[in-house]
């Protein structure tokens, strides 16, 4: 028995050498175009880099506004603090307030019937 030698994968694949478009033109037909390209390339990175530049620019003066936005906040959030501290300093004064309400109430009552018996009505 002779051993048979298994076919490449190549032997199957027959296909022809490319000749696409690429392949019709000149050297120098290419280096126009690749040079062409380049250049479209080196445009658009230029632009590129000027969009970039006005972008941090933008930024710079979007925290420059941030950066006024929050020393305004900052002093709204003082004014607050202070709003609730006089709040509390309200609510003692009425917590006070409703006791002594009470006991000058009073006080006018037993001023009253004083000035009464004294003016010599009684009951009747």
């Amino acid at each position: 028995m002779s051993a048979v030698p298994l076919p490449r994968q190549t032997d199957f694949i027959q296909t022809p050498g490319y000749t696409g478009p690429e392949r019709r033109r000149t050297h120098a037909q290419w280096r126009e175009e690749v040079d062409q390209r380049l250049e479209e390339g080196a445009a658009e990175m230029l632009s590129l880099r000027a969009e970039i530049a006005e972008c941090r620019q933008q930024i710079r003066e979007v925290l420059a506004a941030v950066k006024t936005i929050q020393g305004d906040t900052a002093e709204i959030v003082g004014l607050f603090a202070n709003a609730k501290g006089a709040i509390r300093l309200l609510n003692g004064f009425a917590s006070i307030a409703k006791p002594i309400t009470a006991i000058v109430v009073l006080c006018a009552a037993i001023w009253g019937f004083i000035l009464t018996v004294k003016a010599g009505a009684g009951p009747k």
